[in-house]
């Protein structure tokens, strides 16, 4: 069982779970350097990786301003993986 739940979090997601509110006051503080440095990694992973679809939309032909973009990466998903650690994932198993 161990097992497969590493393998289903490191697989790609549907999206990001995370509201547009949230995300927008961790891209904030991403881009500002102020996430503590006791900041959960997984989380962290994520909204760089959310930075990153960000900036890229917004370097695109048809840009957008950073709300927008972020907007639109929320909508579009494909997040690189489940942003959950091992024990959430069991957690979330045995509570279900």
């Amino acid at each position: 069982m161990k097992t497969l739940l590493i393998k289903t979090i490191m697989s790609t997601a549907p999206g990001y779970y995370i509201t547009y509110e949230y995300a927008r006051r961790l891209l904030r503080l991403f881009r500002r350097n102020l996430l503590p440095k006791s900041y959960n990694p997984l989380r962290y992973m994520m909204i760089a990786e959310i930075a990153q679809r960000v900036d890229a939309i917004k370097q695109s032909p048809a840009a957008h301003a950073e709300g927008r973009a972020l907007a639109r990466v929320l909508a579009q998903g494909n997040a690189s993986r489940f942003f959950i650690s091992l024990p959430t994932a069991m957690r979330l198993i045995h509570n279900s």
